[in-house]
């Protein structure tokens, strides 16, 4: 649906979406979908269809732990997006989550990460704007 969404908008206004987030929930939040958790495995299946099916920048989620987002990256190579030195807890940049979160907290530390991903070779970009984007989605 969100792709045919894209494609509409291109097709009505010449202009579709740059940057699509890739959530999964998890746990007890939803009851509608509580019963059925998505395994890492068809996660990375819906991200990897996600990058064959749509241009544009596919946004990784901090809820995933750091291994997983790190694992699409070796596995499918740069074109993501993430945000690091951030917390999706109430009051988690103050401190550690006590348990009110949504869902599971990964907090990424800039320092960590960016020393990461330049062992492996990835080059990091950072202050995206329009030129950035759309030499991004070019490359694609």
């Amino acid at each position: 649906m969100l792709c045919s969404l894209d494609r509409n908008l291109k097709d009505e206004f010449g202009k579709g979406f740059s940057i699509i987030g890739t959530p999964r929930y998890k746990g007890k939040t939803f009851r509608a979908i509580a019963s059925y958790t998505q395994s890492d495995h068809e996660y990375m299946l819906n991200v990897a269809l996600n990058l064959l099916i749509y241009n544009g920048v596919i946004w990784l989620q901090t809820r995933e732990p750091w291994e997983l987002n790190k694992n699409m990256i070796d596995t499918f190579g740069g074109g993501f997006i993430f945000t690091l030195d951030c917390s999706t807890a109430p009051g988690g940049y103050a401190e550690k989550p006590k348990g009110h979160q949504q869902f599971p907290v990964h907090l990424y530390r800039p320092g960590m990460i960016t020393s990461k991903l330049n062992e492996k070779g990835i080059e990091l970009v950072y202050g995206w704007g329009k030129k950035e984007l759309e030499e991004m989605q070019k490359n694609l």
